[in-house]
């Protein structure tokens, strides 16, 4: 785990512009390694926690999604 942690740091210093993109965009390269990780500790979790962070992950999404696009009409 440390190790990749470690591979992280060089694409999460990567400078790229960026600025007409709202998302993950380095998070990509992260994907599969933290999707076993979730699919592995997600066990513990009780359905209404999980429920809880999921509403709340895609009402965060939303929210950004939208003042991106707001954000580009100006």
């Amino acid at each position: 785990m440390a190790l990749r942690g470690l591979l992280y740091v060089p694409i999460g210093l990567l400078m790229g512009t960026g600025y007409f993109q709202y998302g993950p965009r380095y998070l990509l390269d992260l994907l599969v390694p933290l999707v076993v990780l979730a699919a592995l500790g997600i066990r513990r979790w009780s359905p209404l926690a999980i429920g809880a962070a999921t509403t709340i992950g895609v009402a965060t999404y939303a929210a950004g999604s939208l003042l991106w696009w707001l954000a580009l009409r100006v």
